[in-house]
């Protein structure tokens, strides 16, 4: 539901307006007839640091080959 207040009602009974916007609903602030601003409930764009669980827990040692020489020398030589 999206509720609507001029300026004034919104300066005066802002905490009212912040608790529509916790119970989900918008608000949309008006000058005027001229719309200028809206409330809405607060939506993380991203987890948090330490939210989401760990993807893996280890490395797999049996999928990592031995260096390859040639393609050592081949890449640290600068003649590629």
């Amino acid at each position: 539901m999206i509720k609507t207040a001029k300026t004034h009602e919104a300066k005066t009974n802002f905490s009212k307006l912040l608790r529509e916007v916790e119970d989900g609903n918008r608000v949309l602030i008006y000058r005027g007839t001229v719309p200028i601003a809206e409330l809405v409930p607060f939506q993380r764009s991203r987890p948090a640091f330490g939210e989401l669980e760990p993807s893996f827990v280890g490395i797999d040692t049996d999928l990592i080959d031995e260096p390859d020489e040639e393609l050592n020398k081949l890449f640290y030589s600068g003649k590629l």
